[in-house]
């Protein structure tokens, strides 16, 4: 196999989150075989010498700046450099070929719509949050220049063909992982400790 220059694009990339930890294990994998290129906010926990890091610096508070900045820092970035792979999660940036896909943003706002409490607490910020990331999910998951996305779970592809009209051809369902040694059984006998 050839060496391929890999962009991998995320808000945050450390081991402390779940997609967060996705990208970091992705990255450590991957990096002795491919060059590798990250795209983040915060990044921690991957072996910085085998590593490009790009930091994609944005405020915090409140998410919908935070979302626009990423959104415009990243693509900027990724703008003026060439790369075999751009795998981000979600519609995270302007241009990608390989999309993981953890939900469905529309899903989510047709279940708040439709489920009898599910509006509780959600506010027109909300609202307007989960319509605008759920456009940018949906451009990123139905460009041409998205060639693969991979879905966490069956209804996750389901959605993403229902509400954004995805090739179900596209999808791969691959399953959230659970890392054996940390997450053992054997572990409990630690839990009152910690608790």
């Amino acid at each position: 196999m050839s060496r391929l220059k890999i962009a991998l694009v995320a808000n945050n990339i450390h081991f402390r989150g779940g997609m967060e930890r996705y990208f970091a294990e992705l990255a450590t994998a991957l990096c002795g075989d491919h060059e590798v290129h990250l795209f983040a906010s915060e990044i921690d926990d991957v072996p910085r010498d085998k590593v490009t890091i790009h930091t994609v610096r944005t405020v915090k508070r409140p998410q919908l700046l935070l979302l626009l900045q990423y959104y415009w820092k990243s693509s900027n970035k990724l703008r003026s450099k060439d790369y075999d792979v751009v795998h981000t999660i979600g519609g995270i940036t302007a241009k990608q070929n390989f999309v993981t896909a953890q939900y469905c943003q529309y899903a989510w706002g047709d279940t708040i719509h439709n489920v009898p409490g599910a509006r509780n607490g959600i506010t027109l910020y909300h609202e307007f949050m989960w319509r605008f990331g759920g456009f940018l999910e949906k451009r990123a998951l139905t460009s041409n220049s998205t060639l693969r996305i991979c879905a966490n779970s069956k209804r996750t592809r389901s959605d993403l063909v229902r509400f954004y009209g995805c090739d179900p051809d596209k999808i791969d369902v691959i399953y959230n992982a659970v890392d054996a040694v940390r997450f053992n059984p054997a572990n409990q006998r630690y839990r009152s400790q910690i608790r």
